[in-house]
């Protein structure tokens, strides 16, 4: 009789997990529905996979390279074109630069299905045994990615055919490997690198003699000027790079005379790899990519401390290593406090960090500012690149932090009486009010003098949390209490079971709303809990709710572990959630500067965007930042290579001269950087104003004196380098006007 009313009950408690399992919500279903509906959508347009093969972060903080398939039918997933992918995306990471970014780069994978075998993105092999595609075609898919900054497209179409780049993309035959020719065509559609051979036009049959251009190429490693030192890669002639003589080789962009290139030999050339000029191209364009300032916390604008407590702001650049023993990348890094520079705690090359006491500073709201510079010697031209700054807002609290000390953990059976006090300390200097957050139904709690009492009922076993709370208007402090409430003695206990708990799927910018539900054959009280959550997710551990709203930093997936428990037996589950990104937009760039409170760092993408109206607009908006954040973007886009920026740029710097507080700030974050201002006559010419009125000020700090002398030789420095190239082109205009002058007679 006793088993089989076990037997009862056992079946019992399956049935009410069954009929809670058919109950599963409506959102999860929802979620399911949605999620195969994008995947129905992007099959409509025969793409029969997405993955993400590699994810090293945020795609708007990293270079995303996507690999595209065509001619494959959908037998040739697994078989060939699955580990030929794989393959190049391993390789690439091996090549330079690349290997010195391989912690930074994504790779997505699109497969596109060919039924009957034949391309359909356009692959073709012209009479010269070169393999090109559809680059419109290519484009359309590739937005289905993440993000895409480089296009590689895996043909099967000639497979002797020879590799090409059309802009950003690489078309690839199915047999080919990462050869030289292969990087060859990187250095076009990474780089931008213009082709540095000779074409001979007795390879063509009937193809007309290849002309110089008219005007001077756009891409760095081809010019028309003969003379080093007037040429685009004069700052390399002067003073002597660390290798390879830089001078004028003629013979470049298919023609043998009277274009010029500035190596003897390069990978764009006929050479095993990159020269100077090459390779500072190919490392500035990963920077247009990756932000100098990869990681900081905390992790939102605006903070409070309290006047009894430290607390510490760090920022860490990027970790990428210089293969090159010949060269060497270093951080210098700089920190304002209000405006006013202050030296770090303690500062590592890739990593550095401030700790503000509040005992220092008055009450109130002040401004933390860190900016760097990243310094690689194969790059004398970052055109602002490789600088990067964050802020902070720290409200600093008259009073000391409250402490409330209540008991961890409590276990009772039904019918016993729990009674405890929270003890609080604190609480009057900032009028702190006390409560207490989930409550049990005829539970009390005094929050004037922190008791506690309750007896729980026959229906109430299980797991509670109760949250007792001192806040005020600016911060709130808790200590949580476990509860265990056991059953009377002799009834028999079953575990907990997951009814929704499947992978979240959402993009950035959208809030996240999941629950994770559960249900206790018993009716047992539940406590939920998770880990690998986002560090900006709230979880509710009483309901099981997760509320986050993804900024466009965010992009990724969260591995997620959520357990459950009555108390005394629990259950497991694991979740992804799964943060696709989305592009910010132009009109969403004022909000992300007015609203930072409790935000990320999203205004930071704009402020580096390739599209110049996105850097102009969100420039304009730097007013409402602090003024190191804004001297330290000023003079990061002065060295902007697209005038309409360097002019707003000058623009806001000769605004803002007569504020001492930005001239300090400006003053430190151009100190080094003359040299990089030698083609721009209008920068030099405030930057010597600066020079030369901060000369006659008083009252500068040690550490200001050594920014203006700094910069004082900098100005020098560039000053006689112009005076020289003035002269030496004077010289050659005289000689090359005699030259024509003879060859007229």
């Amino acid at each position: 009789m006793k088993k089989l009313f076990a037997y009862t009950v056992m079946l019992l408690a399956l049935v009410a997990a069954a009929q809670c399992a058919r109950g599963e919500s409506e959102a999860a279903k929802e979620r399911r529905e949605a999620w195969k509906k994008r995947k129905e959508f992007l099959k409509d347009r025969g793409i029969l996979e997405l993955e993400t093969m590699v994810m090293t972060g945020d795609p708007s903080k990293r270079l995303d390279v996507v690999i595209l398939s065509d001619g494959y039918n959908r037998q040739m997933l697994n078989k060939s074109y699955r580990s030929k992918s794989d393959t190049i995306a391993k390789r690439l990471v091996n090549l330079q630069p690349f290997e010195n970014f391989r912690n930074y780069i994504n790779f997505h994978r699109l497969f596109i299905e060919s039924p009957d075998g034949e391309p359909v993105l356009g692959s073709t092999v012209n009479e010269a045994r070169i393999l090109t595609c559809d680059r419109a075609k290519v484009e359309e898919m590739a937005q289905y990615a993440p993000d895409c900054d480089l296009m590689l497209v895996i043909s099967t179409t000639g497979r002797s055919a020879r590799s090409t780049a059309q802009g950003n993309l690489i078309t690839l035959s199915s047999k080919a490997s990462l050869t030289r020719t292969t990087i060859h065509e990187l250095g076009h559609a990474f780089g931008d690198l213009a082709d540095e051979y000779v074409e001979y036009t007795y390879r063509f049959r009937n193809a007309p003699a290849r002309q110089p251009p008219i005007d001077e190429p756009e891409e760095v490693n081809v010019t028309l000027e003969s003379e080093p030192l007037l040429s685009k890669w004069h700052y390399w002639v002067v003073p002597p790079p660390r290798r390879a003589k830089i001078r004028n080789y003629e013979g470049a962009l298919y023609v043998k005379k009277d274009v010029y290139r500035p190596c003897s030999n390069c990978m764009m050339r006929e050479g095993s790899s990159f020269c100077i000029v090459c390779n500072e191209k190919m490392i500035r364009t990963f920077f247009e990519k990756i932000h100098p300032i990869d990681e900081q916390t905390p992790e939102t604008v605006n903070v409070a401390v309290c006047g009894d407590e430290k607390m510490e702001f760090t920022a860490k650049a990027l970790a990428y290593k210089v293969s090159d023993g010949a060269a060497r990348a270093r951080v210098n890094w700089r920190w304002y406090l209000d405006n006013e520079p202050v030296q770090p705690e303690r500062s590592k090359s890739k990593a550095s960090r401030y700790e503000l006491d509040p005992v220092t500073v008055e009450p109130g709201i002040h401004e933390i500012v860190v900016s760097c510079d990243i310094i690689d010697q194969r790059v004398r031209r970052d055109y602002g690149m490789m600088s990067d700054a964050r802020f902070w807002r720290v409200e600093v609290l008259p009073y000391p932090r409250p402490k409330l000390k209540a008991p961890e953990k409590i276990t009772v059976r039904v019918g016993e009486e729990i009674t405890l006090q929270v003890e609080g300390e604190n609480l009057e200097a900032g009028q702190f009010a006390m409560r207490a957050d989930g409550l049990p139904e005829h539970a009390t709690f005094d929050p004037d003098i922190g008791d506690f009492a309750w007896t729980p009922q026959e229906d109430q076993a299980g797991a509670y949390l109760i949250d007792f709370v001192a806040a005020n208007d600016k911060i709130e402090e808790r200590v949580q209490t476990f509860i265990i409430v056991g059953k009377s003695a002799g009834k028999a206990n079953k575990p907990p079971v997951f009814v929704d708990a499947v992978d979240e799927n959402g993009f950035e910018g959208r809030p996240f709303n999941f629950t994770a539900t559960a249900a206790d054959p018993d009716g047992d009280a539940l406590v939920f809990d998770a880990n690998g959550l986002p560090k900006a997710a709230k979880f509710d551990r009483r309901t099981g709710k997760l509320t986050w709203s993804p900024g466009y930093m965010d992009a990724a997936e969260y591995y997620v572990t959520l357990n459950v428990t009555d108390g005394f037996k629990s259950a497991g589950a694991k979740i992804i959630l799964i943060v696709l990104n989305a592009h910010l937009k132009s009109d969403a760039i004022s909000g992300l500067f007015e609203n930072t409170r409790g935000m990320g760092f999203d205004f930071c993408i704009p402020l580096r965007a390739e599209d110049s109206d996105f850097r102009l607009k969100a420039f304009e908006h730097l007013a409402n930042t602090p003024i190191a954040f804004r001297a330290a973007h000023t003079a990061r886009l002065l060295r902007d290579q697209r005038r309409s920026i360097w002019k707003e740029a000058l623009e806001v710097a000769e605004a803002n001269m007569e504020k001492r507080k930005f001239t300090t700030c400006f003053l430190r974050e151009t100190a080094d950087k003359g040299w990089q201002f030698t083609d721009n006559r209008d920068v030099l010419a405030l930057l010597t104003e600066i020079v030369v009125n901060s000369k006659r000020e008083t009252g500068w700090t040690t550490m200001l004196r050594k920014a203006i002398s700094m910069l004082d030789t900098e100005m020098q420095k560039a000053m006689k380098y112009n005076e020289h190239r003035d002269a030496y082109r004077e010289k050659v205009k005289e000689q090359r006007a005699k030259e024509e002058a003879e060859e007229e007679e």
